[in-house]
């Protein structure tokens, strides 16, 4: 005998698969039903146990009263019980009702409230952000499956959150290639922590308002740029007299123009303050994967007389020195860079120092990357070695006068 606890749960299962589209389509909402077959008990069942049965049965009635649904209910003539009238099915039609039926309510209206808020704000912004009108029943469509898709996310915003939301994405479908820095759109609280935290939302509405794929959707807005931060190992290159300094990529280039200079490569910062004065040499710390887009486009490393790269070996750095090295020489992904110098970074290093390895984090999910292209053999091996053992050794642990010794064979 099925209960009205299990017709809440199967409401439950119901709201949980359904309220997204409901939000967007009042037919649905108001077609949408739940059926539950009640499994009503026999003679034998009420004869056994007849007290748990009139309860079963007074449980229907309480819960009919109630104006969420349906019983139904058939006629049972039991030999010894008489003519009964037996609940056997139960049914809640409407999204209110079965939002209801599972203690959904609050958010079945915030859902709604919220899903016609933005359908509404965001209606017209496509045609007049183009200046073409698209057809109705398209324009339509696209939107409400963006409001169906972040529907549930945006049911979890304060108040304030859902008005910034819209007015984010009707401001940038309405000026998609502003150039202007997140802080100077004119929506109040739009900052890089909000936008961090709703741009998938933001984006896909924004996709389906402008009428383009979400898929690596451009916002117009002026990107803030990647910054080097560099050490300049010879004083006659100084910058203003200054040795350590931090300068935009895209400014980096303007540096040192014409000259061919010695350049070093290095992912640890504690390496990169270290390293002792050369003359004609430069020192790049490489702050991760973001070096390889932001190194490749400065003519000086480009054209550097000698350029080396030293990262933790590990499957991140070997992973990093590989891609620099393809995109320094644009070649096809099997060619080996031979201008750019990996520094301790090979199966040697590895076996010679393999009692300061450690355990790598992130060794699970290595097996199944495929070994890096622009690798050189030793690096391969070493690659291999990192990923089967699941260890990584860092550049702070070799001994300092080794690593020096190292990065000077390296230039030479």
């Amino acid at each position: 005998m099925r209960t009205p606890a299990d017709l809440a749960a199967r409401a439950a299962v119901r709201y949980r698969r359904g309220f997204a589209a409901w939000a967007v389509d009042p037919a649905a909402a108001q077609a949408a039903d739940v059926v539950l077959a009640l499994a009503p008990p026999t003679q034998s069942a009420a004869l056994a146990d007849a007290e748990a049965v009139a309860t079963w049965m007074a449980s229907w009635r309480r819960w009919e009263q109630q104006g969420l649904g349906t019983v139904e209910r058939q006629e049972r003539r039991w030999p010894s019980l008489g003519i009964q009238q037996v609940p056997v099915r139960v049914q809640v039609v409407g999204a209110e009702a079965i939002a209801r039926t599972a203690g959904r309510s609050e958010h079945w209206a915030l859902v709604r409230e919220r899903g016609a808020y933005l359908l509404a704000e965001l209606a017209d912004v496509g045609a007049s952000a183009s200046g073409a009108v698209a057809p109705a029943s398209t324009a339509g469509e696209d939107l409400a499956q963006a409001v169906a898709a972040v529907i549930g996310e945006v049911a979890d915003y304060p108040d304030d959150d859902v008005e910034r939301l819209a007015a984010a994405v009707r401001w940038l479908a309405k000026h998609p290639a502003s150039g202007l820095y997140l802080r100077q759109l004119p929506i109040a609280g739009l900052d890089t922590k909000w936008l961090e935290q709703h741009r998938r939302v933001v984006a896909r509405l924004l996709a389906s308002v402008r009428g383009v794929p979400r898929e690596g959707l451009d916002l117009g807005l002026r990107r803030v740029e990647a910054v080097l931060r560099l050490r300049v190992l010879d004083q006659e290159l100084a910058v203003g007299g200054l040795e350590d300094v931090s300068v935009p990529v895209g400014q980096a280039g303007r540096l040192w123009p014409g000259r061919r200079l010695d350049v070093v490569i290095v992912e640890n910062l504690a390496t990169f303050l270290a390293l002792e004065p050369r003359g004609g040499a430069v020192a790049v710390w490489g702050a991760g994967k973001a070096v390889v887009s932001a190194l490749t486009e400065i003519a000086w490393v480009r054209g550097a007389r000698r350029l080396v790269y030293w990262g933790d070996l590990d499957a991140d750095g070997l992973a990093i020195f590989g891609a620099l090295a393809q995109r320094l020489r644009g070649e096809e992904p099997s060619a080996q860079c031979v201008d750019l110098t990996p520094v301790l970074m090979d199966a040697a290093t590895l076996r010679r120092y393999r009692p300061l390895a450690v355990a790598d984090p992130g060794a699970e999910g290595n097996h199944d990357r495929a070994v890096p292209a622009g690798l050189g053999e030793g690096e391969r091996q070493a690659w291999q070695m990192v990923v089967g053992q699941g260890v990584r050794l860092e550049q702070e642990r070799i001994p300092w006068p080794e690593a020096q010794a190292a990065v000077e064979a390296a230039f030479r």
